[in-house]
């Protein structure tokens, strides 16, 4: 049998080091976009509200995959908002239609007596 002729002694390859620390923080989770909740927000509530919250969630993927994630997370946040401020304003308009509505119907009511 031939005999390996290692070119090291002493156990370990001397070129070899081990991996220098990077410095790096772990990457945080995505941020949720509320891409969902925009879009449903621009069909059935406010468009203006809507249409701002969709350009507000489309921006977070980006962000997140340059790194930016405070910018990611503020323009998620910022999604959320505008989408909630629609849903809400679209709320508030509806209620003041109804009462509007049962407040003229009574005084037609009223009056044809």
């Amino acid at each position: 049998m031939q005999e390996m002729n290692t070119p090291y002694q002493g156990g370990q390859n001397p070129s070899y080091s081990a991996p220098a620390s990077c410095g790096c923080e772990p990457q945080p989770p995505m941020p949720n976009n509320h891409l969902t909740m925009a879009i449903l927000t621009t069909i059935f509530c406010c468009v203006p509200f809507g249409v701002v919250a969709i350009v507000k969630a489309s921006h977070v993927e980006d962000l997140y995959r340059a790194q930016q994630y405070e910018a990611a997370q503020r323009q998620a946040d910022d999604a959320k908002k505008w989408a909630m401020i629609g849903i809400i304003a679209s709320a508030v308009v509806f209620t003041l239609y109804i009462l509007l509505y049962v407040v003229i119907f009574s005084i037609l009511l009223a009056t044809a007596r």
